[in-house]
């Protein structure tokens, strides 16, 4: 699934435990990926979430427009073999390939 509203000021990981709490109704959330994200960095506008279990994707459709940490958030369907949304993928496709080293 693609979300996109939350809030880019979370850390990674308060990231995805507010993710795991609002989509918990689902199904179960089995991973969160922060396309570009790299820790001390400020968040990506979207993340892919990947849930499993009898009609995720149509609950977590529902969430569409609901709101979390005081941010409304926008759910789409985004299938493994997608490609409508590679505009989005684009540029951090590029960073994730150049992640910095410390």
């Amino acid at each position: 699934m693609y979300v996109e509203g939350y809030d880019t000021s979370l850390s990674g990981l308060s990231l995805v435990l507010s993710m795991r709490k609002h989509f918990k109704s689902c199904g179960e959330l089995l991973h969160v990926y922060i396309p570009g994200y790299m820790k001390l960095r400020i968040l990506n506008r979207f993340a892919l979430i990947y849930l499993r279990g009898e009609g995720a994707e149509e609950k977590a459709l529902k969430l569409s427009g609901s709101c979390m940490g005081g941010h409304t958030l926008v759910v789409e369907p985004y299938p493994f073999h997608a490609t409508h949304l590679d505009h989005k993928f684009a540029p951090t496709r590029y960073f994730d390939n150049f992640k910095y080293i410390r």
